[in-house]
């Protein structure tokens, strides 16, 4: 049986076009699909024809010619008007928009026993949204019939189902920080995934290792509480040095709203670390400027949540997970998650409070420059040590 998930922020999303603070026809690269330069080719009387046709680039990815809109000076699409609405929608209607353009933002995943209705988080919309639905689950599910954690059916999709249903009830636990949930689940993924690279993941070891995650839960709480998990502050600063590189963009794109001061740049700390006490300094500093904005974020607790949790559905944990591997979806989602909130932080030393505008303004911009930015994906490809959890998982218990 499929198991099929919509984002309720789908159900209720309505492009706003010329009010949109980042909009999706801004800086991007358009990228038109056959079909429609098909329609263009085919178009009768309309003065738009010349233009549509003339205004196209081919660029070489992969081997593939990729025709894409023109951009104007400014970074934006050719065809978007003084008043940031489409010229094309204007003059020809939606069936001739770039498949792209029509799309954007509801994205389609679909593995063989489930089918997510998700959406792009880069859409100002969607993040305003997703993180002022304060539902405890924020997908509608359809198509199910047990949901019976403590049963593993029949079916090679049964342990994909208890992951996916297990690592729900996860997130959706009350009272437990963000910073817990996420440091029990990078434990169990990393077990998890230790198993099935031996091929030894079945029924039994997936039950064990994911059983009573109630009991782990408020045990890793309490131990955070009484100080018992130690950080490695030379792990803490080597991960928060990925962060802040993986950030830089963002930083910069953020800092036409805020006026951000970021502490490694005034530190002068060495852009390449050469000593362990380098990474100590970055820590101490990254970890002073989480605790003294911390208070800021009580208020925005259930909207990181919200996020977190349509991050990892996003992408694919665990249903459908990065190619085949646990380890590489819960990454990249740790990884937009913490960037979020080092830059969320820098946000409340900036203004002195935090609002949920913010919030989604910063997950916007990261969705946006991380998603699309293929940079992250070569750096992570590159440095195995990005894959190894146990290098920074502690670091995680920073953010609560």
């Amino acid at each position: 049986m499929t198991i099929t998930y919509t984002l309720k922020a789908i159900k209720e999303f309505t492009c706003i076009g010329g009010d949109c603070e980042y909009s999706c026809c801004k800086k991007w690269q358009v990228q038109i699909d056959p079909e429609t330069l098909d329609r263009w080719r085919n178009l009768v009387n309309s003065p738009l024809k010349d233009q549509l046709l003339g205004q196209t680039a081919n660029t070489m990815l992969d081997g593939e010619i990729i025709t894409s809109i023109t951009k104007k000076e400014n970074g934006n699409c050719y065809h978007l008007n003084d008043r940031g609405l489409c010229k094309i929608q204007i003059e020809l209607g939606a069936e001739n928009l770039p498949a792209i353009c029509n799309n954007f933002p509801r994205s389609h995943y679909q593995s063989d026993s489930t089918s997510i209705q998700s959406a792009s988080l880069a859409c100002p919309e969607i993040a305003r949204l997703m993180i002022e639905n304060t539902d405890t689950n924020i997908f509608i599910e359809g198509d199910v019939n047990d949901v019976n954690l403590n049963h593993i059916g029949n079916g090679d999709d049964s342990l994909e189902n208890y992951l996916d249903k297990w690592s729900r009830l996860v997130m959706q636990a009350t009272n437990v920080p963000v910073s817990v949930k996420l440091y029990y689940l990078g434990k169990v993924i990393n077990d998890l995934n230790a198993y099935a690279e031996n091929d030894e993941l079945d029924e039994k070891i997936v039950t064990e290792i994911c059983n009573n995650y109630q009991h782990h839960l408020r045990d890793i709480l309490t131990a955070v509480n009484n100080k018992k998990l130690d950080i490695n502050p030379v792990s803490a600063g080597w991960f928060w040095d990925v962060i802040y590189n993986f950030s830089k963009k963002t930083f910069t794109n953020l800092s036409k709203h805020y006026d951000l001061v970021d502490p490694v740049i005034t530190l002068n700390i060495p852009s390449q670390k050469k000593s362990e006490q380098n990474f100590k300094d970055l820590y101490t500093q990254v970890n002073t400027l989480l605790a003294e904005t911390r208070p800021l974020f009580a208020e925005l607790q259930p909207g990181l949540n919200q996020y977190l949790k349509t991050l990892f559905i996003n992408m694919g944990f665990p249903w459908n997970p990065i190619g085949g591997n646990f380890i590489a979806s819960y990454i990249k989602s740790v990884f937009h998650f913490a960037s979020t909130w080092y830059l969320l932080a820098l946000v409340a030393q900036a203004k002195g409070s935090l609002e949920p505008q913010d919030l989604a303004r910063v997950i916007y911009h990261v969705e946006r420059d991380y998603f699309h930015d293929p940079k992250v994906a070569t750096t992570m490809k590159k440095n195995p040590a990005l894959f190894n959890i146990e290098n920074y998982l502690t670091s995680l218990l920073d953010l609560h």
